[in-house]
């Protein structure tokens, strides 16, 4: 499992207290989103420490949409960056686009499709364990799509 310094844990809240994706802060601390997900799974403390400081940047740009009725231009402003900072709860989907939670649900499915219909259990670990990976390398893997 990886470890992360006290720095680089600090420089990964900093950067998401000021609306930072964890892909962009992984980036600066040299490391990727996958390594991030697993040292949050493995350490509770940072795991609360990274959320809080996510939702602290989330939780003022929706104040600031509250206090929109005063000021048209924070509005806008607001709503462009919620839209873009968390697009899985404020970005309009077309029909057939599948939410992060969806594609878990899917990917999900499909580990136990395998896992019922694979009758030689290495084989059947081996694709349920590769199925796994994708699902925590989920955001690299889509944005080398777009690339």
């Amino acid at each position: 499992m990886p470890e992360l310094t006290e720095q680089q844990k600090q420089d990964l809240c900093n950067l998401a207290a000021v609306g930072c994706r964890r892909e962009t802060a992984a980036r600066f601390v040299g490391r990727t989103v996958a390594e991030i997900a697993e040292v949050t799974e493995a350490d509770p403390e940072f795991a609360v420490r990274l959320c809080r400081a996510e939702a602290t940047v989330e939780l003022a740009h929706m104040r600031c949409v509250q206090q929109a009725i005063r000021d048209e231009k924070n509005y806008r402003a607001a709503i462009w960056w919620l839209e873009n900072a968390a697009p899985e709860g404020y970005l309009r989907r077309t029909t057939d686009a599948l939410s992060r939670a969806e594609l878990n649900k899917l990917l999900a499915a499909i580990i136990a499709a395998i896992e019922s219909e694979v009758a030689r259990p290495e084989e059947r670990d081996a694709l349920a364990g590769r199925l796994s990976e994708l699902t925590t390398q989920q955001d690299d893997i889509i944005k080398e799509g777009r690339s």
